[in-house]
């Protein structure tokens, strides 16, 4: 059989089971709306957001492999990228066979293909990988907006005769700049300063690349007279070789001037790099560096550090119940507060941060002022500890970004419950899968052997190693790592399965007791797992001093103060506490109780916000017993001498509506007088008529959406992207229409070889036509994802141009299509907006 010379042939070329397994490992290519047939998988195959998915979940070699095809292009031959890609020491035939079989890998995945020749990539992937191993794209692409004068000159420079015609000049292209002899003889024809620069220019671009080194970036420095030698040299250098065609400036231009950004071909690169030059190929991930560990002893410290957790978390998620914490101004706990709640509890305030992200995940917390734990809450903590630490795990097993980090990149404290969700897969399952394959009573050393093979399984993603640490760091304080190795609850995790996890968490965790040890020392013994009542009662009475199994509290003079302050009879703590110890309490413990209840109470203070003085006791008395001064809560202290409860202002104004007259003293008694200045006499007038200021509902506020008050959104605020696309899928709350099914991709490719059309109708007609009406930026397959998406209920990623010509990519849910405009919620605004679909410029589904 012939070898495929582009998407379609190749899509043609593969069984059912090769189709089947490209669906399954590139859901992208689902999504949306339902795929017609091949050719529109083919579309969808050379996506450029298609190609760029599956790219950031590609290891190390396989990203290097596809650098390698893009940069060679149409030349990629498995000889020639084993000779370009470093052996690593390895002889001859066990790497051609490395390259290869990373080569099935990418083509399994549809993003290159073989040919007669050798091997091409998918097109999307110049547009995605721009500059492959540092050496730019390909001439065929850099040629792509040259005109035909433009052409011509190439081959005129290198001496050749040129075609007439403008889709022969750029076939012949590629055998113009195919032989690197060609290239160093018209580099040879430079002037000795532009050969020197250029040379240099390319042992910097070499040695960058072959170590690995994905983009170079100049730092900005002082115009000093060095700088602008070089730069002048830089200017020579570029100037030259675009007259040679040797280089493009940006955009596809031959012609060049001092600050045109230039670019070389892949072609020039290669042929002036040094013979040593390779690119880089690591085709096994970095080794870990093991210790034995006693599986025994690992698997006991997981059981202890989860129920301690659990016990923890608990207890700061309680304590939100009783004593409601502050929230700052700008949103989110403070490191005062959260300082405050770690040390009334007894916990770290790395635990404590913890509890409160997972709690507001778990959205148990009623919105107000203040973080208190809500209904929600109440009703869960009453399942049982299994079941609360199933939740609890899974929740920081999903999250994107770390709870317990405590400090952005600045340096600056970070609140809690401000977290931004971070990209890609959650940092617990990058730092727990690497140990997942080591050896029962294996175990690494250290964080650091991790992160060295998450750079490698993940090269384009950009994880921040303190985000892993902190995950590290977690996963040690729940049980799932321990010394180093992977514990059983770890590898419950990684099924992704809830049931194994809580059958785990079983078996770890002490069930609920409802046993209460009371000693004479005051102290309060619960072993086990206290159950939600045991723990209302004791924390209503006690201090807890100690979590996890055996958890402690003592009951001291100020506790018991604490209990009746806030209502509790004495009899009724007791009769509640003799039930749980199951029998008399200690003498001493019923001696504290009835002691404080006997004090407690015997002195009383009042509230007092100002006096009412008189030497008149009978108007004194009058006044205390006048019906409607009530409010004023005036109580006789001294026979000329009343207390109020309002403040001054208050009292003051209420005297006089109801006939006195009193007047404002100071502390000493001393008569205060009321001055008020008149104003220049321009500033009084008559008060004006018919220019009141606008209500709220009458201003000129644009409605959410309509900043800049023109009647279209205005954008011009938002940069980029607040979410990543593995991010919530809908707005909290919102309520939301059922998706419908998705063909899985057995189904789907024996529809597609068949050539029948899609089994569902999802989309509403006046939907669609409203959509394509407006749409004008959009090609028909991403109308048919933005319509399908309405009717489904699903998410898009939209690119949009605001008024003013910027553009923002945003994430929005729970769409609606009329007169014009797209409506739903902005992941971005955290509110409704509405969008032009006629600024529109791409859709993405995310479903």
């Amino acid at each position: 059989m012939p070898a495929p010379h582009n998407v379609g042939a190749w899509l043609d070329s593969r069984t059912d089971e090769q189709l089947q397994f490209l669906l399954e490992a590139r859901p992208d290519l689902r999504r949306g709306a339902p795929l017609l047939g091949l050719e529109d998988l083919a579309r969808r195959l050379e996506s450029p957001w298609s190609v760029s998915t599956i790219l950031m979940e590609l290891p190390s070699p396989a990203v290097e492999v596809m650098e390698a095809v893009t940069a060679l292009d149409t030349r990629a031959s498995l000889p020639r990228l084993s000779a370009l890609l470093n052996d690593g020491g390895r002889d001859g035939d066990e790497h051609r066979r490395a390259v290869l079989h990373w080569l099935h890998v990418l083509e399994s995945l549809g993003l290159v293909w073989p040919t007669d020749d050798g091997w091409t990539p998918n097109v999307a992937a110049h547009q995605v990988l721009i500059n492959p191993l540092l050496l730019g794209p390909p001439v065929s692409v850099l040629a792509q907006g040259l005109t035909v004068a433009g052409l011509t000159r190439l081959y005129s420079a290198f001496g050749a005769s040129p075609p007439t015609r403008k889709a022969e000049l750029l076939a012949g292209l590629d055998a113009l700049y195919a032989d690197p002899s060609r290239i160093r003889q018209q580099v040879a024809l430079a002037p000795p300063p532009v050969v020197d620069s250029l040379t240099r220019e390319v042992d910097r671009l070499a040695r960058a690349s072959a170590s690995g080194v994905r983009s170079l970036v100049k730092d900005d420095e002082p115009w000093t007279p060095e700088a602008q030698r070089r730069f002048g040299e830089e200017v020579r250098m570029n100037q030259w070789a675009v007259d040679a065609g040797l280089a493009f400036t940006e955009g596809g231009s031959t012609y060049s001037y001092s600050y045109a950004p230039v670019r070389y071909p892949a072609e020039v690169l290669l042929a002036l790099a040094p013979p040593s030059y390779r690119a880089p190929f690591h085709p096994e991930p970095p080794p870990l560096q093991t210790a034995a560990v006693s599986e025994a002893r690992t698997e006991r410290d997981s059981a202890a550090a989860v129920t301690a957790a659990l016990a923890a978390q608990m207890a700061v998620l309680e304590q939100t119940l009783r004593t409601p914490l502050k929230l700052l101004k700008s949103g989110g706990v403070g490191a005062r507060e959260l300082t405050r709640v770690a040390k009334a509890v007894g916990v770290g305030t790395a635990e404590a941060r913890l509890a409160l992200e997972l709690g507001a995940s778990l959205r148990f917390y009623d919105l107000g002022p203040d973080l208190r734990a809500g209904e929600e809450f109440e009703a869960w903590r009453s399942g049982s500890p299994a079941e609360r630490a199933t939740d609890l795990l899974l929740t920081w097993w999903r999250e994107t970004a770390p709870p317990t980090r405590e400090r952005d990149d600045d340096g600056k404290a970070r609140p809690a419950l401000l977290r931004q969700d971070g990209a890609g897969l959650p940092p617990a399952v990058l730092v727990t899968r690497p140990l997942a394959g080591l050896e029962d009573d294996a175990a690494v050393t250290g964080p650091e052997p991790v992160l060295d093979q998450i750079a490698w399984a993940h090269p384009l993603t950009a994880f921040d190693p303190q985000d892993l640490r902190c995950a590290w760091d977690e996963a040690a304080l729940f049980g799932v790592i321990r010394d180093g190795r992977l514990t059983r609850l770890g590898r419950a995790l990684l099924t992704g399965d809830r049931e194994t996890v809580r059958a785990v968490l079983e078996d770890l965790l002490p069930g609920e007791s409802r046993e209460v040890l009371f000693g004479s020392d005051l102290t309060v013994v619960v072993p086990g797992s206290p159950g939600a009542a045991v723990v209302d009662l004791l924390d209503t009475v006690a201090v807890r001093e100690s979590h996890g199994v055996g958890a402690t509290w003592r009951v001291s003079e100020a506790s018991v103060r604490e209990a009746l302050d806030r209502g509790y009879p004495v009899d009724v703590l007791l009769a509640e506490l003799r039930e749980v110890a199951g029998g008399p309490l200690p003498q001493p413990l019923e001696y504290l109780l009835r002691d404080v209840e006997r004090r407690h109470g015997r002195v009383g203070v009042r509230p007092a916000a100002c006096v009412v003085v008189s030497e008149d006791e009978s108007l004194v008395a009058e006044l205390a017993a006048t019906k409607v001064l009530r409010s004023l809560g005036l109580t006789a202290v001294a026979p000329t001498v009343l207390v109020a409860a309002q403040d001054v202002p208050t009292t003051l104004a209420a005297l006089r509506k109801a006939g006195y007259l009193p007047v404002e003293q100071d502390a000493g008694g001393a008569r205060m007088v009321e001055v008020r200045s008149r104003g220049p006499v321009a500033e009084r007038g008559p008060e004006p008529t018919g220019t009141e200021a606008p209500s709220p509902d009458e201003s000129d506020t644009p409605p959410p959406g309509d900043e800049d008050g023109t009647g279209h959104p205005s954008e011009a605020d938002f940069a980029a992207l607040l979410e990543s696309v593995t991010g919530p899928t809908h707005p909290p709350g919102a309520p939301r229409r059922p998706s419908y099914r998705r063909e899985e991709p057995a189904e789907l490719v024996a529809r597609l070889r068949a050539g029948d059309p899609p089994p569902h109708a999802v989309v509403d007609p006046g939907v669609l036509s409203q959509v394509e009406g407006w749409s004008r930026q959009l090609s028909p397959e991403e109308v048919r994802h933005l319509a399908t998406a309405v009717a489904a209920g699903d998410d898009v990623l939209i690119r949009y141009r605001n008024e003013n010509g910027n553009e923002t990519h945003r994430r929005v849910s729970g769409l609606q299509v009329s007169g014009g405009y797209l409506t739903g919620y902005c992941h971005l605004r955290k509110d409704d907006r509405y969008f032009r679909l006629d600024r529109i410029l791409s859709v993405v589904p995310l479903r």
